[in-house]
């Protein structure tokens, strides 16, 4: 068992997630009362992260409980990535969003994500350490981690400082019909300094660093796929895309999560 995981606890902040994150998904996919007062440009990213929702986060997130439940810290840290990503994403449901139909389940899946984090936290953030061994790439995940918050910082600093010069509105803000761009504030101030901290911590092997990086590895293979699941839905309903970008962020994904494999192979077995 990961000690001192409380298998009712891990379960009572789960299935209700998943249940309403799977409700939420759904009535985006299938009822266009969902995004009826969102741009249609914006309608159709969430869309699109809805199917990534439904399909890839929600099983993720009940099996990597269940197995949890059983024992297993992989499983348990790689809930914690799940939790990660609903958090992020729900953050900008809630406040990007119009009000609307589904603001009270936005709001309890931004709610149930924080304080599962917070437990996630809680219960590995002083032990970590003591779950992998001394042959643990570190360095390796450590260096993409940096490369994926430079990355990040590159392409949302390149379209925001340029604006900001010029005294215009970035072209992202004016399709989507919103006053700033979430992501981009999420992004900046909190998840790209947050993979850094993850990938220093790591890299000198403090406990912090082996319970946020497997965390932080996680998310960028969901986010990923979720961005490739908005640029697919954003070209299947017109709008002028990269053909590019999806296969792109696929790849950046399934890098992430041979990284994230490479550090679980390294977990001890719990007692």
């Amino acid at each position: 068992m990961v000690e001192p995981l409380k298998p009712r606890i891990l379960l009572a902040f789960t299935l209700p997630l998943a249940a309403l994150i799977a409700l939420a998904s759904g009535l985006g996919l299938f009822w266009a009362g969902a995004y009826a007062r969102e741009a249609a440009f914006y309608a159709a990213q969430g869309v699109g992260q809805d199917a990534v929702n439904l399909i890839v986060v929600v099983p993720a997130l009940i099996v990597s409980a269940l197995l949890a439940v059983r024992g297993s810290r992989i499983s348990f840290q790689a809930w914690g990535g799940v939790i990660f990503y609903c958090a992020y994403s729900y953050v900008i449901y809630t406040f990007s969003m119009h009000f609307g139909p589904l603001f009270l389940v936005y709001c309890a899946i931004l709610g149930l994500s924080v304080y599962s984090l917070v437990y996630y936290f809680s219960i590995c953030s002083g032990r970590a350490r003591e779950w992998y061994d001394e042959k643990t790439p570190t360095k390796a995940a450590s260096g993409f981690l940096i490369f994926i918050a430079a990355l990040f910082y590159f392409l949302w600093l390149s379209e925001d400082i340029p604006a900001l010069m010029k005294g215009k509105v970035p072209n992202s803000i004016v399709e989507s019909g919103l006053l700033t761009n979430a992501v981009h504030i999420l992004d900046l101030s909190i998840v790209l300094p947050a993979l850094v901290i993850a990938a220093v911590a790591l890299r000198r092997k403090r406990s912090i660093g082996y319970a946020l990086a497997p965390v932080a590895l996680e998310f960028v293979v969901l986010m990923c796929l979720a961005l490739a699941g908005m640029m697919l839905a954003m070209k299947l309903r017109g709008f002028a895309a990269y053909s590019s970008l999806p296969v792109i962020f696929g790849a950046l994904a399934l890098v992430s999560a041979g990284f994230l494999a490479a550090l679980f192979r390294h977990v001890a077995k719990s007692s």
